[in-house]
């Protein structure tokens, strides 16, 4: 059984990705996605760092959504690599704080908090939310740091 997900990566370009489920259990990307987010981050300079963080939170959201890693096939070598969802949130986490995208690196800390109280893992989801609250109040985002105030459930 087959089931597709469409997920709108960047407001600014209209580009889905689809996810099917495979017969290993894993989820793959089915579309021109895959090859944006996997050449943009392989060629070191090709593609916006907001695009490409971009691109992995929501790969991160879709692993944890349907808990399952998404399988990406690299360009190049053409070895498969499956990515959990805080594999994708890391990715997506570290491009932003070394590109210094700060209120995109909130967002996603904010997500993988939610992602880790799913998990069961409180500790750490409390952490990143601070974190990521922290960022937004140091930008002046008070609107953010508002409907963070309150610890995640």
């Amino acid at each position: 059984m087959h089931k597709r997900v469409g997920l709108w990566i960047d407001r600014k370009k209209a580009v889905i990705v689809s996810i099917a489920d495979n017969i290993e259990g894993k989820s793959i990307i089915t579309s021109d996605m895959q090859n944006y987010v996997l050449y943009s981050t392989i060629v070191p300079g090709d593609g916006s760092p907001e695009n490409i963080g971009g691109a992995w939170r929501a790969l991160g959201l879709v692993a944890g959504k349907t808990g399952k890693a998404i399988r990406i096939k690299e360009k190049e070598t053409g070895a498969s690599v499956d990515y959990d969802a805080r594999a994708c949130f890391a990715k997506s986490e570290k491009i932003f704080a070394e590109s210094e995208i700060s209120g995109e690196q909130a967002r996603t800390l904010r997500e993988w908090a939610r992602h880790e109280l799913r998990m069961d893992n409180r500790d750490q989801a409390i952490k990143m939310w601070e974190n990521a609250r922290e960022i937004f109040a140091k930008l002046g985002a008070d609107m953010e740091v508002q409907r963070m105030n309150e610890q995640p459930e």
